[in-house]
């Protein structure tokens, strides 16, 4: 991840503040959209070498691949896939939990997305941990061969996890009340 990108004026907006400011990220999305040379620009700039920049063109992803018109090409689609399992920084991994359950992915990458997101369950950050959790419930809604692993990582977290992790459990079950009736498991949840 030694990559600088090539279009200073996109990088600007991305390369303001610290980890803990998102920069001129929503103007960005807002200015941008699903602009093809957007998300060219943020490609390039989720692998960049500054991690506050990775972080915020991850961010701004994250809310581009909201839109139903971001159209992605399977190859970008696997360069966001590889990034999850390349990169250990917390502030990339919650945008890349919430962006791939978005994303047309085989059955194995669902199956390797679960997995890591398993792996990020326990996380020092509640924040991945919270996010993993939910984008295992959503991949399993999408291979309902995962969901009794999805059920049995909520009533486990929602048993052990701290607080924030409780909370999201109990957040995915009440809001998920009509997809847990399309989840259906033997499980209670």
């Amino acid at each position: 991840m030694k990559k600088k990108s090539n279009k200073i004026g996109f990088k600007k907006p991305f390369s303001v503040g610290d980890l803990r400011t998102t920069g001129a990220v929503d103007a960005a999305v807002v200015q941008f959209g699903t602009e093809k040379s957007f998300l060219y620009e943020l490609l390039n700039l989720i692998e960049d070498s500054d991690p506050g920049t990775r972080m915020r063109a991850f961010d701004a992803l994250e809310k581009v691949t909201r839109s139903k018109d971001c159209l992605l090409s399977q190859k970008q689609i696997e360069k966001i896939f590889e990034l999850g399992f390349e990169c250990e920084q917390q502030e990339v991994l919650w945008h890349w939990c919430q962006i791939i359950p978005r994303l047309t992915l085989t059955k194995i990458q669902i199956d390797d997305a679960f997995r890591r997101m398993n792996a990020l369950r326990g996380s020092k950050s509640k924040i991945v941990w919270t996010f993993a959790l939910q984008g295992m419930f959503d991949l399993a809604l999408t291979n309902p061969s995962l969901k009794t692993q999805a059920c049995l990582a909520i009533e486990e977290d929602i048993k052990k996890g701290p607080a924030s992790v409780k909370a999201r459990c109990r957040r995915i079950i009440k809001s998920s009340k009509q997809k847990i009736d399309r989840f259906s498991t033997n499980r209670k949840l």
